[in-house]
């Protein structure tokens, strides 16, 4: 009897603090929580980047200034379950396009095209 009443009792401790462990939110690496979705996921608006933030990141790799552009589109959007910014912009004859990873600001996806009169 009382081998049993341990044994249960040693369950229940070794349930308890799996449990504890699979709900601490993130993973060693920072970058997932529990469920397996990115952390970027499951931020609120504080925590990613303004609007600002991802326009300067796609200035600079266009090597443009605001003063520089024209046409300018700004979207936040969802794309393969993070958020992202879409840009686009026209810096002369010439559109830009970039997608930006709305946390930490990772250039995504960009191109450039020549646009014709």
């Amino acid at each position: 009897m009382k081998k049993s009443l341990v044994l249960l009792l040693s369950l229940t401790l070794i349930f308890l603090f799996s449990a504890c462990s699979f709900n601490a939110g993130t993973t060693s690496d920072g970058k997932h929580n529990s469920s397996g979705q990115s952390v970027s996921d499951t931020l609120s608006p504080d925590t990613r980047l303004t609007e600002d933030e991802a326009l300067d990141i796609a200035l600079r790799e266009a090597n443009a200034s605001k003063e520089d552009i024209s046409g300018l589109r700004i979207e936040l959007d969802r794309d393969g379950g993070i958020e992202i910014y879409e840009i686009d912009f026209y810096v002369g004859q010439t559109e830009y396009e970039y997608d930006i990873h709305a946390v930490d600001g990772t250039v995504l996806e960009r191109d450039r095209d020549h646009v014709l009169d």
